[in-house]
């Protein structure tokens, strides 16, 4: 089924659950997430589950009756888990060849409304970091989707309809975490300082 085939039905979420099938089945965005913040724990092969390695050791100067070593207690090696940013790399490496030089947009007949179009397209929506933006989610976290949508706008006491877009990907628990700690840390100095004025002027 093309994309325009998939347009042209009329329940809308049909036409989201479409355009929303992974290429990879059971595959969990949030483990790459992860994976491109510095886990390395998604792959039954990656460097994070690496288990320490048991090491036979034997005696250099006792020995069994038949002359052989002493078997001793065996010895815990603790294997190498060097973590590199690789994912990182190779994410902003893709991203600056997909948007990486200047944006053109271009048409057949260049009209008024080509030119509006383009003013709107480049300047107000920013459109070229959005779409590198894009690009860097999508290959930390698999799946994204940029949605345009109108909102109004009173300028000299007129409503005017304007066109605003976002980027719906995963939440970042790490930068909601950050807020959260922000906002309790000057909920307490408010409190803080609360009391210190009530303590001071009673």
């Amino acid at each position: 089924m093309t994309i325009a085939e998939i347009l042209e039905q009329e329940d809308f979420g049909k036409i989201v659950s479409d355009l929303s099938v992974d290429t990879i089945k059971d595959r969990e965005s949030r483990e790459y997430l992860d994976e491109y913040n510095g886990d390395r724990t998604r792959r039954s092969t990656s460097v994070g589950l690496r288990e320490p390695k048991k090491t036979e050791m034997y005696s250099d100067t006792l020995k069994n009756k038949d002359g052989t070593p002493l078997r001793l207690d065996d010895k815990t090696v603790q294997v190498a888990k060097i973590i590199t940013n690789m994912p990182k790399k190779i994410v902003r490496t893709s991203a600056a060849f997909l948007f990486g030089g200047k944006m053109t947009i271009s048409a057949d007949n260049a009209n008024d409304g080509f030119n509006e179009f383009k003013t709107v397209f480049a300047r107000k929506l920013k459109m070229q970091p959005l779409l590198k933006k894009f690009a860097r989610i999508v290959l930390s976290e698999t799946k994204a989707a940029i949605v345009f949508f109108p909102v109004k706008k009173m300028v000299n006491g007129k409503p005017i309809s304007m066109l605003k877009v976002k980027i719906l990907h995963l939440p970042r628990i790490r930068q909601m975490i950050a807020l959260m700690n922000s906002i309790l840390t000057l909920m307490m100095m408010m409190i803080w300082m609360r009391s210190y004025i009530n303590i001071k002027y009673l």
